[in-house]
Protein backbone atom coordinates (compact mmCIF):
# COMPACT_ATOMS: atom_id res chain seq x y z
CA UNK A 1 0.00 0.00 0.00
CA UNK A 2 2.80 1.89 0.65
CA UNK A 3 4.27 2.33 -2.40
CA UNK A 4 1.20 2.28 -4.36
CA UNK A 5 0.48 5.82 -2.02
CA UNK A 6 3.91 7.03 -2.38
CA UNK A 7 3.76 6.26 -6.34
CA UNK A 8 0.43 8.30 -6.87
CA UNK A 9 1.60 11.35 -4.78
CA UNK A 10 4.64 11.45 -7.09
CA UNK A 11 2.87 11.21 -10.45
CA UNK A 12 -0.10 13.38 -9.32
CA UNK A 13 2.67 16.39 -8.49
CA UNK A 14 5.16 15.64 -11.58
CA UNK A 15 1.76 16.05 -13.72
CA UNK A 16 0.67 18.66 -12.31
CA UNK A 17 4.23 20.27 -12.14
CA UNK A 18 4.42 19.64 -16.34
CA UNK A 19 0.90 20.92 -16.65
CA UNK A 20 2.16 24.23 -15.22
CA UNK A 21 5.24 24.40 -17.21
CA UNK A 22 8.47 22.81 -14.91
CA UNK A 23 11.01 20.70 -17.06
CA UNK A 24 11.25 17.08 -16.34
CA UNK A 25 14.31 17.32 -13.74
CA UNK A 26 12.32 19.79 -11.73
CA UNK A 27 9.13 17.96 -11.95
CA UNK A 28 10.26 14.62 -11.42
CA UNK A 29 12.71 15.75 -8.26
CA UNK A 30 9.60 18.11 -7.14
CA UNK A 31 7.13 15.23 -7.15
CA UNK A 32 9.19 12.29 -5.82
CA UNK A 33 10.05 14.75 -2.81
CA UNK A 34 6.00 15.48 -1.93
CA UNK A 35 6.25 11.77 -2.46
CA UNK A 36 8.96 11.08 0.75
CA UNK A 37 7.69 13.34 2.85
CA UNK A 38 4.26 12.45 2.76
CA UNK A 39 5.99 8.58 3.58
CA UNK A 40 7.82 10.22 6.40
CA UNK A 41 4.55 11.78 7.70
CA UNK A 42 2.96 8.38 7.78
CA UNK A 43 5.35 6.82 9.70
CA UNK A 44 5.86 9.37 12.32
CA UNK A 45 2.01 8.78 12.78
CA UNK A 46 2.28 5.31 12.87
CA UNK A 47 4.92 5.23 15.38
CA UNK A 48 3.01 7.93 17.60
CA UNK A 49 -0.53 5.40 16.92
CA UNK A 50 2.26 2.14 17.57
CA UNK A 51 3.22 3.93 20.96
CA UNK A 52 0.30 5.03 21.95
CA UNK A 53 -2.11 2.25 21.50
CA UNK A 54 0.29 -0.29 22.97
CA UNK A 55 -0.91 -1.29 26.91
CA UNK A 56 1.85 -1.76 29.38
CA UNK A 57 0.26 -5.29 29.76
CA UNK A 58 0.57 -6.55 26.29
CA UNK A 59 4.80 -5.96 26.41
CA UNK A 60 5.90 -9.65 27.82
CA UNK A 61 8.62 -9.63 30.05
CA UNK A 62 11.91 -11.55 29.51
CA UNK A 63 13.14 -13.27 32.59
CA UNK A 64 15.81 -15.23 31.23
CA UNK A 65 17.61 -15.84 28.07
CA UNK A 66 16.86 -19.17 26.19
CA UNK A 67 19.51 -21.44 25.30
CA UNK A 68 19.55 -23.41 21.76
CA UNK A 69 21.51 -26.08 21.92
Amino acid sequence: IGVAVASSISLSHYNHQLSRGFKFPEAFTSGSQWAFWVMVGVAVASLLATLTLIRGDEVATVEGAVVMA
